[in-house]
């Protein structure tokens, strides 16, 4: 059944083989954007990026997107960027 299967379809088993090789950064879309680094309470770093709107900041709402665990943000800025363009 559907449920039995949740974990298998949600939460993939391995990444794609240039997943940790080939990051694109938001500039490969020409997207204005910002790297944030933020420090956790174990030393850890998480690292991210602040994609700013192109136009009419203000208007839009801000969106916080977690990627998953299957390949890496970069796979991600195609979409991103239908969202940013439909603001």
């Amino acid at each position: 059944s559907l449920y039995s299967l949740q974990d298998a379809l949600l939460y993939q088993p391995s990444e794609p083989d240039t997943s940790r090789l080939i990051v694109q950064t938001p500039d490969y879309f020409h997207m204005p954007y910002e790297i944030l680094t933020i420090p956790t309470s174990d030393n850890e770093k998480l690292h991210g990026y602040l994609i700013k709107q192109m136009q009419n900041g203000d208007d839009c709402p801000t969106l916080v997107f977690f990627h998953g665990n299957a390949g890496n943000i970069g796979h991600r800025y195609e979409g991103n960027l239908m969202t940013l363009k439909s603001c």
